[in-house]
């Protein structure tokens, strides 16, 4: 059992908490850290959003934190992110697979897909407003769950685009370094947003919260495609062929989604909508089902762009 564990900040990344545990307990590498909190030291690349062994964790902090798996697992993990677009079974495997400790890799069981623009952010990221204010109301910075979610590109109470800073999530090896001055550079250039655009981005990234947060019954990448292609039918996107396959006029389709979201958010969301020139859109919606990754923030803006919003697109009967 450790001898203190500090509690952790409201919306504080549990990777945050950790950090400032290693910094404080004076241990001289991170490998004893490791030791401390998970009793055994990990390769794990993904540790920072996603780890294994809470089980292990809890027992050893639970004495002076209170804290159990589902609060940790919740509360200050993407698990919540990467349980979206998985069908019940394979979220259990996925709580599974945080809970224990397993030689798998959980990138794996959430069919992470690295290839995506989000899911290969390089760095945390911090908004700088945030990072002043937490300064002077307890005295130190913190790394927030909300601003690691992948298609969450700005912060909501500021309304400015979240920064990169120099602590790397793809790193090889584990690391715990608690988010400081030093390592969030406020002066890094910041983009400047038109207000149609922080209004596109607040939008994605609350139809990402309510998506996180409503534990739909989802029932997998074939029949969201069916979905899609229902949708598009309706919308006049997609005409019915003889034997009752769908046939989209791609360039109406990629020239109607790039006017509804605006070249700029979509090279922040997703560069792969415009590099492409409409390709991989239509991958996401007729293919994806054959894809083992799932490209999460892609299937949110176009069930954004379809229904108007996540919710509508999931709740309303086709």
């Amino acid at each position: 059992m450790l001898g203190f564990f500090s509690k952790f900040y409201p919306d504080e990344l549990l990777y945050s908490g950790l950090a400032r545990y290693h910094v404080r307990s004076g241990n001289q590498n991170f490998r004893q850290t490791d030791l401390d909190l998970f009793g055994y030291s990990s390769q794990q690349i993904c540790r920072i959003t996603l780890t294994n062994n809470l089980k292990y964790l809890v027992k050893e902090i639970f004495d002076v934190s209170n804290y159990n798996v589902k609060q940790l697992l919740w509360h200050h993990t993407l698990y919540l992110f990467y349980t979206t677009f998985l069908t019940r079974m394979e979220v259990r495997k996925l709580e599974l697979a945080t809970i224990e400790k397993r030689s798998g890799s959980i990138l794996d069981q959430a069919k992470v897909d690295l290839d995506s623009y989000n899911d290969r952010r390089k760095y945390l990221k911090f908004c700088p407003l945030c990072l002043e204010a937490e300064i002077e109301q307890y005295g130190e910075p913190y790394w927030h769950r909300s601003q690691q979610i992948p298609g969450i590109m700005i912060c909501n109470q500021h309304r400015i685009l979240l920064l990169d800073s120099t602590v790397p999530i793809d790193g090889k090896g584990i690391h715990y370094h608690a988010a400081s001055l030093e390592n969030c550079p406020v002066d890094s250039e910041q983009v400047e947003l038109d207000s149609k655009n922080v209004e596109t981005l607040l939008g994605v990234a609350e139809d990402i919260v309510w998506l996180m947060n409503s534990q739909i019954d989802f029932q997998g990448m074939r029949w969201l495609r069916d979905r899609y292609l229902a949708k598009l039918y309706r919308l006049g996107l997609a005409q019915k062929r003889l034997r009752g396959e769908f046939q989209c006029d791609s360039q109406q389709l990629f020239q109607s989604f790039c006017a509804f979201y605006g070249s700029d958010c979509l090279n922040l969301l997703e560069p792969r909508f415009i590099e492409t020139d409409g390709n991989y859109l239509m991958h996401c919606i007729l293919s994806s089902d054959l894809d083992p990754k799932i490209d999460r923030v892609a299937h949110v803006l176009i069930t954004r762009y379809l229904s108007g919003s996540v919710a509508n697109f999931f709740m309303q009967s086709n």
